[in-house]
């Protein structure tokens, strides 16, 4: 059953700190760091995300409606009671799709880092592509 959500109902906006605060917990619960793979803010790119938002005019608003939909009261949260306001906020209501934007941004921003792939055991690319395929491509063409 999913967590009854918490919107904040604030007459008043969170600051600009806050907002940092609520944004960093949101990412710690969307990518979490888990045993040696490390997660958003683990790579510090709670940073790096928020700062690309910010800077587009759909991811604004999306950063402006999360951190304040979830407000102060989500940090005050346990980390399964964060997860379940994320849950119940996916599942629909004011937050839906400001939500889903963050965390399309949030993949996006993850797994194009190089330290993300570590999970996956992914090895660095070869500078130069992959020269056997291309060559075995073209050799079969002839």
């Amino acid at each position: 059953m999913l967590a009854k959500p918490l919107f904040a109902r604030a007459n008043r906006a969170p600051s600009a700190e806050q907002r940092a605060a609520i944004f960093r917990a949101l990412c710690d619960q969307l990518i979490p760091s888990s045993g040696s793979n490390m997660g958003m803010v683990a790579l510090g790119l709670d940073k790096k995300l928020a700062f690309i938002l910010q800077r587009s005019t759909a991811g604004s608003e999306a950063y402006r409606k999360v951190t304040e939909g979830f407000g102060t009261p989500f940090l005050a949260l346990s980390h399964e009671q964060q997860q379940g306001q994320i849950e119940a906020a996916l599942a629909g209501g004011p937050l839906a799709e400001s939500l889903t934007t963050v965390l399309r941004y949030s993949a996006h921003i993850y797994y194009s880092h190089p330290q993300s792939w570590k999970s996956f055991n992914y090895k660095k690319p070869q500078p130069g592509g992959y020269p056997d395929y291309a060559s075995h491509c073209v050799n079969d063409r002839v």
